[in-house]
């Protein structure tokens, strides 16, 4: 399939066989700031658009062959701003670091957007074979990693292939939802914010809220407490930030975890496998793109 007009295209950056041009004396390098908001308003506005059709491709072709142009859309969009950023970085003379991403687009650009644990699982077909397996990891009995008490699960692939959709359809079986299991979904979002985390997992098991008031150290107390012996499943949805640095803020935030009964689960899925094999993932399974032949 012929890639589509790039996005940039339409709101007027300048377009190559390699994205936007560049100037060439580095000293008069013209960044246009405005162009750059209009181009990250733009990938706002289209982000529902990915989500809807990230459901839609299991039950129509048409609605497939138009999610895989907007996909290429928003892949010329995020190189742009990719490009812009590194040209910002490079007025202050440091380098961004844009290698090894998965295609993970720069924290200062990524879309807002916001995911629940609800589907409609009647609408949805062509994952039957992926959910299997994940439900077959999820209901193991297997050891845990030696030094914690929960395996987690990885699902990777690049944006709007379906990884949301997948949990969702994990999460809902009857085998979890009406299981012996303490369940919660959390969207992560571009930025790993621990505390909020543990309070929205907390207040999804309680169903009781938790005031601003309440410090990371109480809620991670409580959520101690909470899954002291129990069997559970935790959804980490769209997890993006991956910087070494904040992996011992991530250690701190699994701690209480282990608390609950061995071979719990975690279910994370994520654009970078860096990610996955940072959180020492038991099992992780590469999501691609549907096959034509899921019509």
């Amino acid at each position: 399939m012929p890639r589509p007009r790039p996005l940039y295209a339409n709101i007027g950056l300048p377009s190559s066989s390699s994205g936007p041009s560049r100037r060439n004396d580095a000293n008069d390098t013209v960044v246009d700031e405005a162009l750059a908001r209009k181009l990250e308003m733009a990938l706002n506005e289209v982000q529902p658009l990915l989500e809807d059709a990230e459901r839609k491709q299991f039950t129509s072709n048409a609605v497939r062959s138009w999610l895989i142009e907007l996909k290429w859309s928003i892949y010329d969009a995020e190189s742009t701003l990719d490009f812009i950023r590194n040209v910002a970085f490079g007025r202050l003379g440091l380098v961004a670091d844009t290698g090894g991403g998965g295609g993970v687009p720069p924290a200062s650009f990524r879309t807002n957007r916001i995911t629940t644990s609800f589907v409609e699982a009647s609408d949805v077909f062509g994952r039957a074979n992926e959910k299997e397996q994940i439900m077959g990891w999820v209901l193991s009995e297997e050891p845990s990693i030696p030094g914690t008490k929960i395996n987690v699960i990885s699902i990777v692939g690049m944006g709007g292939v379906g990884k949301t959709t997948l949990a969702q359809l994990v999460y809902n079986d009857p085998e979890i939802s009406s299981g012996d299991y303490l369940i919660s979904w959390v969207y992560v979002s571009d930025t790993f914010d621990a505390a909020r985390l543990t309070k929205e997992i907390l207040a999804s098991i309680t169903r009781r809220s938790y005031g601003d008031d309440c410090s990371w150290d109480v809620l991670q107390r409580e959520l101690c407490e909470v899954l002291k012996g129990n069997n559970f499943l935790i959804v980490l949805d769209d997890v993006w930030d991956w910087d070494p640095k904040s992996m011992q803020v991530w250690d701190r935030f699994l701690k209480p975890f282990n608390r609950g009964a061995h071979g719990s689960k975690m279910v994370v899925t994520t654009r970078d496998d860096r990610i996955a094999s940072a959180l020492q993932s038991r099992h992780r399974l590469q999501l691609n793109q549907l096959s034509e032949e899921h019509g």
